[in-house]
Parts: structure tokens; sequence; C-alpha cells
């Protein structure tokens, strides 16, 4: 299948901590059933909100879009076409179906069937889909479980899962070995609550599952009461019941990322195995519980068993 798209932070980083975490945000990123190209991602605070406009419908009805739809819409096409594509007779449908050329898992809308955990839940999209976690597919792994199950995490149903709460709870997903994927955005979904609500997160990758890099980082709730009246909105969809946003990775940060890891060490695939949102500071209730019901990957996968 041909999956992807793209957006994202701005240093190569190692992360160790929350880091500097209200530094250099720029311009409201909030979009259901579309990302945002045009969001610098890492850093998503400080610009006066642009107003939302009803647009595409999406599996969930009518998509809230960004007044500048058609500047993004161009931009998505342009990330899309520029995208590396193998030789044409390796194209069946959506999926390059060729070992040693990446699979490209491109993002049409929130929780559509072009992500990585539906890829993997169908068997390449040749059974119906059952969770991956459940099959074995992937392995998904919680700071703790206060309620839900951890498969709700690439789960396709709006549920009540959240973590315990401990300042930074975090979600995480090992797409198993020889499973690689260089990635473009990612979804994430609320739970089927309007309360403790996850408002700032951040998106790890991690080759080992023991060093982690920064990918992607948000904020919605800050100290400074005039930001935080900016961001009024953009927290009012985050928190609404089984409410999708979808948000891109910065694809400059990945390629630092992988250069410096280049030259230090041998990579033989390009991209991350494991996958963690963590949980930064207090959720809209001022709690550490994290809460979410659902999540997917879009991006480029590199490494053989991606093939059923």
């Amino acid at each position: 299948f041909f999956f992807q798209a793209e957006d994202g932070i701005r240093d190569f980083c190692l992360s160790r901590g929350l880091g500097d975490v209200y530094k250099r945000q720029t311009q409201s990123t909030w979009a259901k059933g579309r990302y945002d190209p045009m969001s610098p991602g890492i850093d998503n605070r400080s610009m006066p909100l642009m107003s939302a406009t009803q647009g595409s419908k999406g599996p969930r009805g009518d998509v809230m879009r960004q007044s500048m739809s058609s500047m993004r819409d161009e931009e998505v096409s342009q990330y899309q076409n520029s995208a590396p594509r193998p030789p044409q007779k390796f194209l069946y449908g959506d999926v390059f179906d060729t070992i040693g050329e990446p699979l490209h898992f491109i993002y049409k809308f929130d929780l559509d069937e072009n992500g990585v955990f539906f890829y993997l839940g169908s068997y390449g999209r040749t059974e119906p889909w059952r969770n991956p976690h459940e099959t074995g597919q992937v392995s998904v792994f919680f700071s703790s479980l206060g309620q839900g199950s951890v498969a709700d995490f690439v789960g396709r149903s709006v549920t009540n899962c959240r973590t315990l709460n401990e300042p930074q709870s975090f979600m995480a997903v090992d797409l198993g070995v020889e499973r690689y994927l260089w990635p473009t955005c990612y979804t994430i979904r609320n739970r089927n609550s309007s309360s403790h609500v996850m408002l700032n997160w951040m998106l790890e990758g991690s080759i080992n599952g023991n060093d982690w890099f920064l990918l992607d980082r948000r904020i919605h709730i800050t100290q400074d009461s005039h930001m935080n009246q900016l961001l009024e909105r953009d927290r009012g969809m985050l928190m609404e019941k089984g409410a999708t946003s979808t948000w891109g990775v910065d694809q400059n940060i990945i390629d630092n990322i992988f250069k410096k890891l280049e030259q230090r060490e041998t990579v033989r695939y390009k991209g991350f195995r494991f996958f963690k949102i963590t949980q930064l500071f207090k959720n809209s209730d001022g709690s550490d519980n994290l809460s979410l019901s659902g999540s997917e990957l879009y991006g480029m996968g590199y490494g053989p068993n991606w093939f059923f």
C-alpha cells in the first residue's frame, strides 16, 4: 500500500528529559482530519490562531480545517510527490510490495486504513483487521495502566484507556524485529471523555528501545495566560470526546538524526522500531494520568518483516 505525510521539530536531540518545552513556538496546528504541514511541530505556541472552517469529510463527519487550507493542501501534495518512490512495477494498489524498497504509508484522513497499525492488524490488508497487539504483530507497553487495555493504544474503538497518576506517563509501541519506520506524521485520539485530556506531549523514536530521540513536541497549555487564551480553541478541539488529531514530523530532524548516527555507527535500516508518546506536565484536569484511545503512524517502512 502507499502511505505517507510530513512535518515536525528543529534540532537533532537524543532525548534525556523534558528540556525547554516553552521555547520558540509558532502557529497553531490543530486540524481534525488533516495534519498541518505548515506546523513547526516541536513548538506550536505563539502566533494567533487561524480561524477554523468546515472542510472535507472523514469517517467521523465534518472535518475542521484551517483558513489557509489551500496553501496547506499544496504543501501536502508537494511532500507526498517528493517522497522516494520505487519503480512502477512494484506498485500494487497502495503498497510497494517488494523487499528492499520501503512501504509508503500515506496519510489521507484521521484513522484511515493507510496507517501502520491497520496494515499490521490486517496482515498487509489481506485479512479482516484485528488489533495488532493482540495478534502479536506489535507489542504495546505503558509506564503504568490505570484503566482499559494497553492494546487500546493501537486500537480503532473509542475506549477509556489511561495510565496511573504518575509524572511523565507514557504509552509506547514496538513494531517488532526487522521493522523500522521513518515517520512522517501520527494520529492520536482522545478517550471517551472530555476530562483528563493530554494537552502537552512529545513523540520519541528509538532503534533499540534504550536510546530515544525527540521527534515532535506539542504544547497547548502554558504558564503564560495570554498564550493560553490564544490556544483556547485548540484545547477545546482536543478535549472533545473521542477527538482525533494528526501531527506532522519534521523530516529535516529525522534526516539530521540519521546523519549523526551514520557518522558514529552502522545503521542497517533508516527508521525507528519503537515509538513513545509521553505526557508533559499535567493534563486538562491537573493530574498526571495520560489518557488516549487509539493512535496511528504513517511514513516509510524499511526491513523484511513488513511483508507477509
